[in-house]
């Protein structure tokens, strides 16, 4: 099943949201090669997908992100069972900007984050549409800033944790 929702404001700005949704695939989903005019966030709900980016291949399991730039080639399909995701796509002056606050990076395109933000704010971003087909810009972007603070947020922890294990380690 797929639920999918596109903002109908056309205007670019600082950072604009394209489209959310959430699908839920069989075994045998792939998504043939393409190029995307927008960036792409995937949070994969369940399952695991196999990416394809530049001759490289990447896995996203259960509780990671992958993010597809706009002017790549790609594909990705499912990896030996079902899959469920969730997206947000975006575009904008700024966003490689807020890409680099959140700790993305071309070069690692998929990133683990050990919490559900994401998904929920994808989520409420589906609801806010279902609610009223024509939201409102600014109320659209609090929620997207929302989804990179979570991936930011994620990062962090990590970051924490490392250190705190290190430091355990060097105190031993």
């Amino acid at each position: 099943m797929i639920r999918e929702f596109y903002n109908k404001n056309k205007e670019i700005s600082d950072i604009h949201m394209v489209m959310c949704g959430t699908r839920k695939v069989e075994p045998d989903f792939k998504m043939p090669p393409h190029v995307r005019e927008y960036y792409l966030i995937h949070y994969v709900r369940s399952g695991a997908i196999i990416l394809e980016e530049n001759k490289k291949k990447h896995r996203a399991v259960e509780g990671d992100i992958f993010i597809i730039y706009p002017d790549n080639l790609i594909s990705y399909h499912a990896d030996n069972g079902e899959v469920d995701f969730c997206w947000v796509s975006f575009v904008g002056n700024s966003v490689e900007k807020y890409l680099k606050y959140a700790g993305v990076t071309r070069e690692k395109p998929v990133i683990h984050i050990n919490n559900t933000d994401f998904e929920d704010t994808v989520l409420k971003l589906i609801t806010l549409f279902e609610k009223n087909n024509n939201p409102s810009e600014i109320e659209l972007n609090s929620w997207l800033l929302k989804c990179f603070h979570s991936i930011e947020k994620s990062g962090k922890s990590v970051v924490k944790e490392t250190v705190n294990y290190i430091d355990a380690v060097l105190t031993y």
